[in-house]
């Protein structure tokens, strides 16, 4: 007796609506096209096209002419027990209340941000996620509150920063429905905490969350993949020793293009040449006195092994020591003789590769010529640098879009799960680097 299978198109259309369930497609948010679908189940387009159609049909998806196909809003499900009969604190009131299917024909949801350490909305990693936020707003029937507990005139100020989460968390459940927390250090976690306790929805964007210690809602761009590709880059490039200074432990972002560099270039087979004690270069301090240990630590017995390949990895304190770290550490590099220094620096922000090019200019070290410099995030500025910058750039605006989308999802409670959404960043490839210099004939 011949076994039945379950035809492709129906494979693919129960995978399609677990990923909905589990949040990876989000209610409003538009679906892949059908040639991306193909391409990310392998599976023929017929397929795809006939699994998207039942889906339609079901009503779990709608088609807009011109557009695309999106997921459909979700019925509102039955609150959790904890939502109705714990009045206590100050997120539960009209937890409860049914809501229409449709956003536009509620009362608009009210949220708010909140960064750590008052970041300005100048800075283009907040500019950017706002920007894709902002270009959400009217599709989730939401406004953004710029004030009070949230975001102030300009500023993510001293009340919109996670140090004082837990003393206003009150004043917030009055003006806002949820929020949107953008890129919050590793030690500011724990406050997030006061929120899960209080029922209160919130999602965070822009650093990936150990989601078994800290399971929420949780929009990134994938750091670790991102930089395993800039290695590789310089790899196919003909580079061997390469070098790479982030940003401190404590930036989630900064601690996953460590981890992202340093397992790239150990599976490439090189090792590395920077012991543990000088590998964090916050032992530098501010005021540009080094510690025992940080970069005065013996470069020729460290790089007696480099010939043939190898790495260097420097994790910087906060940015307004890298003025001085930067060109320190940059120098150290270049001290090497030609045969043994890095050829290629990896910089692992936009701040620190305008440094290292600084540094390296001050040296009389050409770019892409004698060593090449790839950094992290992009600005405008980034085509008119000499050279202009190769760079990695994040996809802000949607993490802004996507963020914002998760959180009305989540106020509306329409999520039957927790959202884990990673984004992919992308490769600029500029001006800034090219193959490693000639290997100096030996004498």
């Amino acid at each position: 007796m011949r076994m039945r299978t379950t035809p492709l198109y129906e494979q693919l259309k129960a995978e399609l609506r677990l990923a909905i369930e589990k949040g990876q497609y989000l209610p409003g948010e538009r679906l892949p096209t059908e040639d991306e679908l193909q391409a990310t189940y392998h599976v023929s387009r017929n397929t795809v096209s006939h699994a998207v159609h039942e889906l339609v049909r079901e009503g779990l998806l709608y088609r807009v002419r011109g557009s695309g196909t999106y997921v459909r809003r979700t019925q509102r499900p039955k609150p959790p027990a904890s939502f109705i009969e714990d009045h206590s604190h100050p997120f539960s009131a009209a937890e409860d209340r049914p809501r229409p299917d449709d956003p536009a024909s509620e009362p608009p949801i009210h949220i708010s941000i909140v960064a750590d350490m008052g970041v300005p909305l100048g800075n283009p990693y907040v500019a950017g996620i706002l920007e894709g936020l902002t270009r959400c707003l009217t599709d989730i029937n939401a406004r953004a509150v710029f004030s009070g507990a949230g975001v102030q005139a300009g500023n993510l100020a001293e009340s919109g920063t996670l140090a004082h989460l837990e003393s206003r968390s009150r004043q917030l459940a009055e003006e806002v429905d949820g929020l949107l927390v953008i890129a919050p250090q590793r030690e500011r976690l724990e406050t997030l905490r006061v929120l899960e306790r209080q029922h209160f929805p919130f999602v965070v964007v822009g650093a990936r969350l150990d989601s078994t210690r800290y399971p929420w809602h949780n929009v990134y761009v994938d750091n670790v993949e991102a930089v395993r590709e800039v290695v590789q880059y310089l790899w196919g490039l003909g580079h061997r020793r390469l070098a790479a200074m982030t940003g401190p432990w404590s930036s989630l972002d900064s601690a996953d293009r460590a981890t992202g560099f340093s397992q790239a270039c150990e599976q490439l087979g090189l090792p590395s040449l920077t012991p543990a004690e000088v590998q964090r270069l916050g032992q530098l301090r501010p005021d540009g006195a080094e510690n025992a240990g940080s970069l005065s630590s013996n470069p020729p017995v460290l790089a007696a092994k480099s010939e043939a390949g190898a790495y260097w990895l420097a994790q910087l304190a906060d940015e307004p020591a890298w003025y001085r770290t930067v060109p320190a550490l940059v120098q150290q590099w270049m001290a090497l003789p030609a045969e043994q220094r890095p050829t290629a620096i990896f910089a692992g922000g936009f701040a620190l590769a305008l440094a290292t090019l600084r540094a390296l200019r001050q040296l009389g070290v050409a770019v892409p010529g004698e060593v090449s410099v790839v950094g992290f995030d992009d600005a405008i500025s980034s085509i008119y640098l000499d050279p202009a910058l190769t760079t990695v750039v994040q996809p802000l605006a949607q993490l802004g879009e996507l963020g914002g989308r998760a959180l009305a999802a989540a106020i509306r409670g329409e999520l039957s799960g927790r959202v884990q959404r990673p984004l992919r960043a992308r490769l600029a490839v500029r001006e800034s680097a090219g193959p490693p210099p000639p290997q100096p004939d030996k004498p």
